[in-house]
């Protein structure tokens, strides 16, 4: 049986080095905490995101900076800001909704907001150990009273990944995920 650790991932920005300088008229952002999928980190600097209806304020930057900006949200983070979302993995902007991304020196508008598709990093070690490949489809099932079964889990495998599932936060509510959930992964 292979097992993995379930973490969730909440709404958050990723800049490129251009639209931080707009948005922050700094060099880099400021490392809050590290994240379990080094180098990120969640940065101590917030930005604010707008919709056609609605906004979030305060929502987490993760740093480092790159080569694309890229706006992670839930599906009811879309309802909220009134946007047609597409489901992708990251770095796939292909028909990402445009969004505002609001700092404290100015603003970036840009066509860069996704839905996350639920996915498995996983190190080469990680991944030859368990007989994965990176763009395969899995499947993890997690116990508990709102349990079930993820279906259509993308293995993201790469040099430095640490062994760790990653769900949205509309996901993990429902399925009762919390900190030290642990997913059954089936091939």
């Amino acid at each position: 049986m292979i097992t993995i650790p379930i973490e969730v991932s909440g709404r958050h920005v990723h800049l490129s080095v251009e639209d931080w300088y707009r948005c922050f008229g700094t060099a880099e952002p400021t490392s809050s905490r590290p994240l379990s999928q080094l180098p990120q980190y969640v940065a101590q600097e917030r930005v604010q995101i707008i919709g056609p209806e609605g906004r979030f304020d305060r929502v987490a930057m993760v740093g480092p900076l790159r080569a694309y900006t890229q706006v992670e949200l839930t599906q009811t983070d879309a309802r909220i800001l009134g946007l047609q979302l597409p489901l992708r993995q990251s770095g796939d902007l292909k028909e990402a909704a445009s969004i505002s991304i609001v700092g404290p020196k100015g603003s970036v508008q840009s066509p860069a907001a996704i839905r996350q598709r639920r996915h498995i990093h996983a190190g080469p070690t990680d991944a030859a150990a368990h007989r994965l490949h990176d763009g395969q489809i899995a499947s993890v099932t997690v116990g508990g009273d709102r349990g079930g079964r993820f279906d259509q889990v993308v293995v993201r495998v790469a040099a430095g990944y640490t062994w760790r599932m990653h769900v949205d936060t509309d996901e993990a509510n429902a399925f009762g995920i919390v900190p030290g959930t642990i997913g059954r992964v089936e091939i």
